[in-house]
């Protein structure tokens, strides 16, 4: 698998903002080398924004647990998600195509699945990446720190 050095700090604070637990992101994390984490590209994500992503991360937090596998789309639907943005994800079009890929992927790992549980999820999805949007926005705007 594709791996990418991260500053540890940074990972461990995107770890944080998403209320992953620590031990669950380090699984992610292959070797050091001094204050730079080597992580799988599929840790990535951490550091990525979109509602794509935060699903995701809803999906890693209890009660889900639900990581992705190799052999998922998970991925890429994320990055799919993350690519058509928050308005798509919430007009009637996303939202049924996020439906299908939800109810897809509960039949192959054996879950059930309800429409209207899975609704609310990508609701807050796209809540969060809005939030985080707005917060990152916010940042940039900030004057960089003099020393």
């Amino acid at each position: 698998m594709p791996q990418l050095y991260v500053h540890q700090d940074e990972f461990y604070i995107c770890c944080d903002e998403a209320k992953l637990p620590r031990e669950l992101c380090g699984n992610f994390v292959i070797g050091k080398n001094g204050k730079l984490v080597l992580v799988e590209t599929e840790a990535a994500f951490f550091l990525s924004i979109g509602p794509g992503t935060e699903l995701r991360r809803l999906l890693l937090m209890w009660p889900f647990r639900i990581v992705a596998t190799p052999d998922c789309k998970c991925t890429s639907r994320a990055a799919y998600m993350d690519a058509k943005g928050c308005d798509w994800c919430e007009s009637e079009e996303g939202m049924a195509e996020i439906m299908g890929f939800l109810r897809e992927a509960a039949e192959e790992r054996g879950l059930p699945f309800l429409d209207a549980a899975g609704r609310l999820l990508v609701k807050r999805a796209i809540s969060n990446a809005r939030k985080a949007e707005a917060k990152r926005a916010k940042e940039a705007q900030k004057p960089p720190l003099t020393t």
